[in-house]
């Protein structure tokens, strides 16, 4: 099953589409670039049911406890297929058929992997492992991979710029910012949105497909692009990305990477 998340509602207005969309929701999302509101989610699923296609939507934020009964109230009021979570605290409130696992560092090895699947019906396996390593792993209709997206290369739970510019008695909207490097001509985006990100610019592609099971992390493409990229994971032919007018690179270290101490020639 391909997984796109839904970053333009364009997206979803096509004749090709794809099995799947995530679906960011304003005020329960981390993962999703776009998050839209409620009432547009609800009308959102609405029309994938009859596009016969399925829809995720994003629970990854991290709750506190008394955000808990808001997340049981969302889930009943919603009819999504199934729900991108990372925080425990809400499995309870998942049927199991609905459960996805979407932490990007927890699901390392393949044990850890197995005791998942126990609990969830779909897990996602950690990004950061290099190829050799996902492929010590067993890949089934449950297991997925990211196949495309972006690294998130910082993140923080304070509200970094809004602290900022309240700081410096500054007026301003939270959208639009950049980071940028001194001394290489390179800039990091900046997302504020149920805490602060920052992303690498450019974008990450699987080089070789070990599953048909993907997620496909659109962030700030254009439609145009962002449907191109699609097309070219339904049609399993990577090559094509390259010729994309965006930057990507490997998404996979082809070797595992070990800490060594000492002399480096040693």
């Amino acid at each position: 099953m391909l997984i796109v998340e839904l970053n333009n509602i364009l997206l979803k207005e096509q004749n090709s589409l794809p099995d799947a969309f995530l679906i960011g929701i304003e005020g329960f999302s981390s993962e999703a670039y776009k998050h839209f509101k409620k009432s547009h989610v609800i009308e959102i699923i609405k029309d994938l049911k009859i596009k016969k296609v399925l829809s995720f939507i994003d629970l990854t934020n991290i709750y506190h406890d008394e955000d808990l009964l808001k997340v049981k109230d969302l889930i009943a009021e919603l009819d999504a297929d199934g729900y991108f979570y990372s925080d425990l605290g809400i499995m309870e409130y998942l049927p199991f058929e609905k459960r996805f696992f979407f932490s990007q560092t927890y699901i390392t090895n393949k044990y850890d992997l197995n005791i998942a699947l126990k609990e969830n019906k779909y897990v996602l396996i950690s990004p950061n492992l290099s190829l050799l390593e996902l492929k010590d792993f067993e890949y089934n209709e449950n297991v997925y991979l990211i196949g495309f997206g972006t690294w998130e290369i910082f993140h923080s739970r304070r509200p970094l710029l809004t602290n900022y510019f309240k700081y410096r008695e500054i007026e301003s909207a939270l959208n639009g910012y950049h980071i940028m490097e001194e001394f290489r001509n390179d800039t990091y985006p900046i997302i504020e949105e149920n805490g602060f990100k920052v992303y690498l610019n450019d974008y990450f592609c699987l080089d070789e497909l070990l599953t048909n099971n993907l997620i496909i992390k659109t962030f700030d493409l254009e439609p145009t692009i962002a449907l191109k990229v699609i097309e070219c994971f339904k049609n399993q032919d990577l090559t094509l990305i390259k010729e994309l007018p965006i930057k990507t690179h490997p998404a996979l270290l082809h070797q595992e990477s070990i800490l060594t101490k000492g002399d480096k020639n040693a």
